[in-house]
């Protein structure tokens, strides 16, 4: 692929991540805006070429992630992104914002477990550097079962914010573990993170990754419904 000049944006969580990246130059946000997502992706973007001294135009490529996350958050994210993929034809790259941790962390011998709150006491999770680094909906008592069934000996990471929230199980356990990354990534870490996607060849296929919802979008939802049924 020619010079890479791109767009990546994660807007699965509360924080909206934007990196652009055109003519070597970078300009990045992580801009905590309570879900506004839709209001502020294009603003930013455009208010980051200009900064920039570039357009639109330049991109050679996007990128976004697909999750996991919100339901809304994945969707307005995709959506966007594929947008503007189809004005500017040029191709839009998918990622699995876990694996994002598998670069930031240069340990090929241990076993990295990114972790989000999936509600309902469970965490949607993968174990990078395992025979199997897809992701899964698992209580913190499946994901300490299937550790167990690891090779002995490997370093345990686990990754991200919510871990916070199933720590005190672990430590019950008195399992051995390294705890990194509690803010969570960076949109200058994705950015990094797509730009090696990209030049890897990785067409990373567009596939929403979702989170079950939570009580309150499922109140929402069902307010909807009952005013739809009146």
């Amino acid at each position: 692929m020619e010079k890479i000049n791109i767009i990546t944006i994660d807007s699965t969580t509360s924080t909206l991540k934007i990196g652009i990246l055109v003519n070597n130059q970078k300009k990045i946000y992580d801009i905590n805006d309570g879900f506004n997502h839709l209001e502020n992706i294009i603003p930013t973007i455009d208010d980051g070429l200009k900064l920039l001294n570039a357009d639109k135009k330049d991109l050679t490529c996007l990128s976004v992630s697909c999750g996991p996350g919100s339901f809304t958050g994945i969707r307005i994210g995709i959506a966007t992104m594929q947008a503007l993929s189809y004005a500017l034809h040029i191709p839009l790259f998918g990622f699995n914002a876990l694996h994002i941790y598998k670069g930031l962390i240069n340990k090929p011998q241990s076993i990295i477990i990114p972790v989000v709150d999936a509600k309902k006491k469970c965490f949607y999770c993968s174990f990078l550097n395992s025979d199997d680094d897809n992701s899964y909906d698992y209580t913190p008592e499946e994901i300490y079962e299937k550790l167990t069934r690891f090779q002995c000996g490997k370093e345990i990471i686990f990754t991200g914010q919510d871990f916070i929230l199933a720590k005190e199980y672990f430590d019950e356990k008195k399992l051995d573990y390294t705890w990194l990354f509690p803010q969570g990534f960076t949109a200058n870490s994705m950015l990094d993170y797509s730009i090696n996607l990209v030049a890897n060849g990785n067409p990373g296929i567009i596939e929403p990754i979702y989170l079950r919802q939570s009580e309150a979008e499922i109140a929402l939802l069902e307010k909807k419904a009952n005013h739809l049924l009146k």
